[in-house]
């Protein structure tokens, strides 16, 4: 199982909730589901944002080796679901790469909401805290559809 998080410019949301998607699967002892990020809009090879490591640090998250990188058609083939931050995010994906369009959602769909995960780009620590926790709910209720999916 591939999951495939998606954001703007990869350095922010996707990343947090890559990181924190992969240490609930390192908890519950899932090694097979292999998790990623990636942009729409990305300056290739860009690192995390500071203010996003720090967020992840006090969860005891780590994202080790991190590099920002762009959607492009061989990651979305590989992925079992593409999972993005924003409705406009879901709809740019859907027009770039149709054929793909039934892996595509929102993250806070999971929690059953059309509301979009705001960027914290340029904000403080409060913002970026903020944002964490709005995916967090998603982030759990996605592990648990990928697992009652899988029947594991």
């Amino acid at each position: 199982m591939r999951v495939l998080f998606v954001c703007t410019g990869n350095i922010c949301r996707s990343p947090m909730a890559e990181a924190y998607f992969r240490h609930l699967c390192d908890a519950d002892g899932l090694a097979d589901i292999e998790v990623m990020s990636a942009g729409l809009c990305v300056f290739e090879g860009g690192q995390a944002s500071d203010v996003a490591l720090k967020v992840l640090e006090k969860e005891n998250v780590v994202l080790d080796n991190f590099e920002s990188s762009p959607v492009d058609e061989s990651l979305l083939r590989d992925a079992d679901a593409v999972v993005s931050m924003t409705n406009s995010h879901n709809l740019e994906l859907k027009s770039l790469f149709p054929e793909d369009g039934n892996k595509f959602c929102t993250l806070l769909s999971y929690v059953n909401s059309e509301e979009d995960v705001s960027d914290p780009y340029g904000g403080d620590i409060a913002e970026y805290t903020a944002c964490l926790e709005k995916m967090k709910p998603a982030l759990h209720a996605l592990l648990k559809h990928i697992k009652a999916e899988a029947r594991i």
